[in-house]
């Protein structure tokens, strides 16, 4: 048995290879190939003393003092530990007391920096409590034929053009109706989504009571014409749907919904009002806005992301408005000659090639086109 583990467990040569003819090492320093009558070798790290260097090595150790790398005791266990442990004495804590910042002098900063922020904190504390409206647009056709006048679009231009036509006839109909609507200066009180839902601070209907009132389509703004060109009647219906109280926050997502919804419209009902905009839900964009990029039919549009977020421990809750400032990129205003040009990259005259007229269709398929040579302007949508 001894004799098989000797010719197992042969030694190793001075770059840690195993030499099988025999016990001990073979060095590379020595001509011997007899590793076990080299005892001149003195690069061998087999942690033997000469002497010893021709006995069979019964370890099966790999660790040097851990039993794991190197070549450590026989048996791969390490010595005997000589390691003593000490306990501290017990002590009690010292306490320190600290001034009151107050109290402590002025640290002058070695150097200033500006900070921008994008966030502000609302204080809802003290405010009025508002009421949610629904109103329903309903439109006639030369025809006779009924349609929904606040019918959504996913088209970014339809939406627009709805958008700034409702706006239109909303507070043009408020102000047709000012005894019932209660407006006897302004009519800052009224917040309008631009689609079906408003609010205002005073309670005009009770709960379950609906109110009609004719649109008088011969007064409308020349935006509202434009795009209800086909419509000669109207009516807008108006319901009570809740009473809002902004200070109530208090993480229900029932309750903190509308609030957040009416905060959301308040602080951006400058933009949606003023005409200076795109607006897309709670985004925003310069009209007049345009950087071109070279090379493109594309121009970017500086504009603004405004929310509304809470933030806080459910016992501390606050209300902030965040507002970031983004760009995104905007087909200009340039003639569809031009766009076509830019697709085919070459002149308009070329799409008669079959390769160049469908990058062309391509190029201006789900764009919104308007007409320039009609006395009336239209919009349509290339297929």
């Amino acid at each position: 048995m001894d004799s098989r583990r000797d010719s197992y467990y042969g030694g190793r040569d001075s770059y840690g290879r195993r030499d099988y003819n025999g016990g001990g090492y073979k060095s590379s320093r020595t001509n011997s190939s007899d590793s076990g009558n080299s005892i001149s070798s003195r690069s061998s790290r087999d942690g033997y003393s000469p002497q010893d260097r021709g006995a069979p090595y019964h370890g099966r150790g790999r660790g040097r003092g851990g039993g794991r790398g190197g070549y450590g005791a026989p048996g791969g266990r390490s010595g005997a530990d000589d390691s003593t442990t000490l306990s501290f004495p017990e002590a009690e804590p010292q306490l320190f007391t600290i001034p009151e910042l107050e109290q402590l002098p002025p640290v002058p900063p070695k150097t200033t920096t500006n900070v921008r922020t994008n966030g502000y904190e609302i204080d809802v504390s003290k405010a009025k409590k508002v009421y949610q409206y629904d109103i329903k647009w309903t439109g006639e056709s030369k025809k006779g034929k009924k349609f929904d006048m606040n019918k959504q679009t996913k088209d970014d231009v339809k939406l627009q053009l709805k958008q700034n036509a409702l706006f239109s006839i909303f507070y043009k109909t408020i102000h047709q109706h000012k005894d019932f609507f209660r407006i006897t200066e302004g009519d800052e009180q009224y917040v309008y989504d631009s689609g079906s839902m408003f609010f205002c601070q005073t309670k005009l209907l009770e709960n379950e009571e609906v109110r009609t009132f004719d649109l008088e389509v011969e007064k409308f703004d020349q935006t509202a014409k434009d795009y209800y060109r086909s419509m000669t009647k109207g009516t807008a219906e108006i319901r009570l749907t809740r009473e809002i109280r902004p200070d109530s926050l208090n993480g229900d997502l029932e309750n903190d919904r509308p609030i957040i919804h009416f905060l959301e419209l308040v602080f951006s009902q400058a933009q949606r009002q003023g005409g200076d905009y795109l607006s897309f839900g709670n985004r925003f964009f310069k009209i007049d806005s345009n950087e071109e990029i070279e090379r493109t039919p594309l121009v970017l549009k500086e504009g603004i992301t405004r929310s509304i977020r809470i933030i806080g421990e459910p016992s501390d809750k606050k209300l902030m408005v965040q507002m970031v400032p983004t760009k995104t990129t905007f087909f200009d205003s340039r003639s569809l000659e031009r766009l076509v040009e830019h697709s085919i990259n070459g002149r308009i005259s070329d799409i008669t090639n079959e390769n160049k007229r469908k990058l062309a269709s391509a190029a201006i398929k789900g764009l919104v086109l308007r007409t320039t040579h009609l006395e009336r302007n239209n919009l349509f949508v290339a297929a």
